[in-house]
């Protein structure tokens, strides 16, 4: 485990004298942005965990799901399988670096609000965790009926109980 600011020389330096995959559950698209950045620079296979809930704003919860998606060097990225938006990058950089600019960004209608009200459950991001954990061991010690080329990303569904896997989708870089 790297315990340093990603930002940093030192998680930078750390991330890339790693011999196996990368994972990360963040909370922030900012974040993921850049684990998924270092991972491709320095050729290293990425794990990425993704959770949302959404309350209901009547004290329940209307949506439940996540996502694990692996991703290879030369791969998509976040940003090609819709895991992030470029937006959702934006605000939160203006947000953390400019407080009052995000403010006012917002307020003109140039930036979407960032949810501050999630709810977070320790039991849902466990789950989905302990998916990641199993995508990687999936990918040291091949143990499915079906090829990992197949579970490129891993969808879940907890209000459903339903899990979906898609394969990788290549990006045409010519036509």
């Amino acid at each position: 485990m790297i315990e340093a600011k990603l930002k940093s020389s030192l998680g930078v330096e750390g991330i890339s004298s790693l011999e196996s995959e990368i994972t990360t559950a963040m909370d922030t698209a900012e974040g993921r942005n850049l684990a998924s950045r270092i991972a491709s620079y320095y050729v290293i296979p990425f794990i990425d965990v993704g959770v949302r809930l959404v309350a209901d704003g009547r004290g329940s919860v209307e949506s439940i799901a996540g996502a694990v998606n692996y991703y290879k060097p030369g791969g998509s990225t976040l940003l090609e399988r819709g895991a992030i938006s470029s937006e959702q990058i934006r605000a939160e950089e203006t947000q953390r670096t400019n407080p009052e600019l995000y403010g006012e960004l917002r307020r003109q209608g140039y930036v979407q609000g960032i949810d501050e009200e999630r709810p977070a459950v320790i039991s849902v991001n466990a789950f989905f965790g302990a998916l990641a954990v199993n995508e990687f061991l999936a990918r040291v010690h091949v143990f499915r009926n079906v090829g990992n080329d197949e579970f490129s990303t891993v969808r879940g569904d907890l209000c459903e109980f339903a899990l979906y896997r898609e394969p990788e989708v290549q990006i045409a870089l010519f036509s």
